[in-house]
This record gives structure tokens, C-alpha cells and sequence, in this order.
């Protein structure tokens, strides 16, 4: 029996990407890490789910950011820490204001800020602040569950590399972690446990596909495609009807409502044999941002078909794509990258804004900045988002231009932002403003983001970074 420190994650979906990253580096520790992704949203099995994860942990990580101090469940979940007294080390993803509750349970409480520093460094000191929490919850703890036969024990490789720096003094880790961006406060999917597969295993088990006639496997792949994070978790065959099953949880990871359909249509499709394919239908409904539900997806399949090479493909050759093997093979799928971020620019006729994350995205955007969406796009291009927040000294200032200026001095224009203008109210913050820009792959280099009101035409300094 090994003793571990049980950490209960709480946070915003909009802060998914980082969490995951979190949960890698704890769990390479050792560390049990429960991380609330139920998939049935204010359900009573949903929040038993928490009831028991805080109960069983030693220490609860609240993660700190603009989205989760304004999420109604992170707050209550903060509550049920303090009534059940459990230790809670707040960790600041993003600079944020403390309000209600939260800042009356947290009140003279230490925080650890990961915003604006290199993970790596902020994580070793996160690293010795745990050694401080015995594991008084649960004591020793159990050696995770072997895993199903049906599959490696591992998850999607292929993941987008990119390093961030802000001005000259902030530099960020170079290895995006993989994320399967299931869960949090604001969307639910598939609930990951510590019997789960280890964050950054490396282990490879051989596994024999299964036999054609057999009825059901277990895949538990994890991709992202197009703004969903999408868990495959079971798949069956019936050889009498010719057709093939999977029952996924849908996440949508957009600032606007969402429908799977919109990624299950021509591109995506069950490939088996020798290429033979088949389109997918699914019953699904649009889902609103961060919510998940889990729906079946059907496939007519015919006498050839076989467990063997069988394959769920998301998009078409030359775009984004994404693979979910059903023989028990290892997952494909780039997955968005999200660093927070330190830096204000000003648009030149008083609005300020502040740079809180930026995220790389393998995926085309689309919609306006406080309402984006994704959409698949070219494999040699991805979304690079600039997430903040928009201040005005006076009402109805505009500011309505985003311009990126690319290492080798070529303007982009913000697909998000351009022409869009808020009429801001003086002192009252703009939350949640995205703007987005479409960008060549490799991404390295310094980078400009220079922010306008409509009406000013002279250039601007804006606010400097690395990829």
C-alpha cells in the first residue's frame, strides 16, 4: 500500500485544457486526483458524485480564473469543502476577484499562482505545498485498477507543441499537455477516477483485436474535434441487423450552443476492412456551451465487417482530423493547447484590454468575439485565441479592430473581432471577449496583438509574445 495525497479539482470548464495539464503532473507524482467531469449536469447522482470526492480527499484545489469565480457549482463546492473540513489552497489560473462565499471561506488563505509564470516552475512549488497535507482523508490507498484488456494503457499522442512567452518575462513550458476536456463545473462528461488511465504513461500493452463476431468492446478513446471534446466508450455489433453502435459523451467546448451533428456529417465516418466506410447517425440535440450529454451513434455495416482496423474517422485528408480505434489501439487527436496569459493593451480612444489565456487551437473559428465556435479547417492551420477582458474609461467607447502581427511582418486580421464593436458602459468590465485569429502551422516566432476602436488609424505598440 503506497500513501497518497487525495486532491479534489475544483474549476470552470473554461479552464478545462489547464486543469488536465494540472492533473497529468499531480498524478506523474503519485497523487490521486478526482476531477469532477459527471456527465449528468445538477443531477442527484451528479452531486453525490462531489459529495463523495470531497469527502474521500485530503485537499481541495480550487482553481482561480475570471470564469470560475463567477460559476454558481464552484462555489458551492468550495461550501461543502468548509463544512466537511477539508484544506483548500487556492491555485490563480488567471487574475480574479474573490466574491461572496468563496472569499469568506478563503479569507487569510495563502494563494499559489500558476498565472504568468512557467507551469513547471509554479507546479514544483505547488509539488512542496502538498507535502504539507497528509493524507488524513483516506489514508493508505489502494494501487489503481489494471486496465481493460480491450486497450492500451494509454491515451491520444499527437499533441500541438507551442511555447508562449509574454513581453520578455514570461516564458512558458514548451509541452502542451494531451486533454481529454471532459468535465468541471460548466460541462460534463465521463468522470475520471484514479482508477483511470496514469496521466503520461508511457506503458504500451499488445492487444489482440477482437474476434468479428464479438458483441460489444470497450474503447474509452477520448479525441477533440471541431469545439467537442468526444469519448467513445462503448461499441457493439449486431451481426442480425448489420449495424454498429457506439455510445460517446458529447462536451461542447464553445462559447455558443453546439450540436454534434455538425461533426458527425460527410467527413466523418466507420472505416473497416480495406476502406470500406459508413456514415454516422445520431440522435443528438444542440448543447449549450461547456454542457456534455452521452447519445449512441449508429453505423449500417455489412457482412465484411470486422473489429480489426475498425475505425471511427472525424474530418476529411488535408483538414483537421481526429481517429478513435475500436481494435484496442491507441487514439489519434491534436488537442487544444490554453496558457494563461499577463498583459494589457490599450485600443487608443480608452479601452484597455487585459490578456488572460491564449489558446491554439487545431481548428477554423467562426462567430463573434463573445460567442466563438469551431469549426474544421486546414491541417497546416490553427486558431490562435487571445482570451481577456475589455475596460472603458467612458461610456460607449468603441473598440471593435484585432490585428496580429506575424513574425514574418504580415498583418492578420481578427476573424472574431473585426467590424464587431462593444458599446462598453464606463468602468464596467467586458468578460469573456475572444479574439481570434486564423494562423499558419509550425507556429514559432514573436507575435504582435494590437487591439483598435474602429476609428483610430495610426499603429499602436499592442502586446508582444513567443510562440
Amino acid at each position: 500500500m503506497i500513501c497518497l495525497v487525495r486532491v479534489f479539482i475544483s474549476y470552470s470548464r473554461r479552464d478545462a485544457v489547464f486543469v488536465e495539464r494540472l492533473r497529468r503532473g499531480l498524478e506523474a507524482d503519485g497523487n490521486d486526483v478526482w476531477v469532477d467531469t459527471e456527465d449528468i449536469r445538477g443531477s442527484d447522482q451528479w452531486r453525490a458524485s462531489i459529495v463523495a470526492g470531497l469527502r474521500q480527499a485530503d485537499v481541495m484545489l480550487l482553481l482561480v480564473s475570471p470564469a470560475s469565480m463567477a460559476s454558481e457549482n464552484v462555489e458551492r463546492e468550495v461550501n461543502l469543502a468548509a463544512e466537511v473540513k477539508r484544506r483548500i489552497l487556492p491555485i490563480v489560473v488567471a487574475p480574479a476577484e474573490m466574491t461572496g462565499s468563496i472569499a469568506f471561506e478563503l479569507a487569510g488563505v495563502q494563494e499559489l499562482v500558476f498565472a504568468g509564470r512557467p507551469f513547471d516552475d509554479a507546479l514544483i512549488e505547488l509539488r512542496r505545498e502538498l507535502k504539507t497535507f497528509p493524507a488524513a482523508a483516506g489514508g493508505a490507498l489502494p494501487a489503481p485498477a489494471p486496465a481493460p484488456r480491450s486497450r492500451p494503457v494509454r491515451r491520444s499522442n499527437r499533441p500541438m507543441i507551442i511555447a508562449v512567452a509574454a513581453g520578455a518575462t514570461v516564458v512558458l513550458g514548451l509541452v502542451i499537455a494531451v486533454v481529454a476536456l471532459q468535465g468541471g463545473d460548466d460541462g460534463q462528461g465521463e468522470r475520471a477516477t484514479g482508477a483511470q488511465t496514469t496521466a503520461g504513461a508511457a506503458t504500451t500493452v499488445t492487444v489482440a483485436p477482437p474476434a468479428p463476431d464479438v458483441a460489444a468492446v470497450d474503447v474509452n478513446g477520448p479525441v477533440w474535434f471541431a469545439g467537442f471534446s468526444v469519448t467513445v466508450e462503448t461499441a457493439t455489433y449486431d451481426k442480425s441487423s448489420a449495424k454498429v453502435e457506439l455510445t460517446t459523451t458529447f462536451v461542447n467546448n464553445q462559447a455558443v450552443d453546439d450540436d454534434p451533428k455538425n461533426i458527425l456529417g460527410a467527413s466523418t465516418a466507420l472505416q473497416w476492412g480495406d476502406g470500406r466506410r459508413s456514415g454516422a447517425a445520431c440522435g443528438c440535440a444542440a448543447l449549450p456551451p461547456g454542457e456534455g450529454e452521452r447519445d449512441v451513434i449508429g453505423f449500417d455495416v455489412d457482412a465484411s465487417f470486422t473489429w480489426e482496423g475498425a475505425q471511427l474517422v472525424f474530418g476529411s485528408p488535408g483538414q483537421h482530423q481526429a481517429f478513435v480505434p475500436l481494435d484496442g489501439q491507441e487514439v489519434d487527436s491534436s488537442m487544444p493547447g490554453s496558457y494563461p496569459m499577463t498583459g494589457t493593451t490599450d485600443d487608443g480612444a480608452g479601452t484597455s484590454f487585459s490578456i488572460e489565456t491564449i489558446d491554439v487551437v487545431p481548428a477554423a473559428c467562426f462567430g463573434l468575439a463573445d460567442a466563438l465556435g469551431y469549426t474544421t479547417g486546414p491541417a497546416d492551420h490553427a486558431s490562435l485565441v487571445v482570451w481577456g477582458t475589455a475596460l472603458a474609461s467612458a461610456n460607449g467607447t468603441p473598440f471593435g479592430v484585432g490585428q496580429l502581427v506575424l513574425p514574418d511582418g504580415t498583418t492578420l486580421t481578427s476573424v472574431s473581432l473585426n467590424t464587431y464593436v462593444y458599446a462598453l458602459a464606463a468602468g464596467v468590465p467586458q468578460h469573456g471577449v475572444g479574439i481570434c485569429f486564423d494562423i499558419p502551422i509550425p507556429i514559432e516566432g514573436e507575435y504582435r496583438l494590437v487591439v483598435k476602436a474602429v476609428n483610430v488609424t495610426t499603429d499602436l505598440p499592442g502586446f508582444t509574445f513567443t510562440l
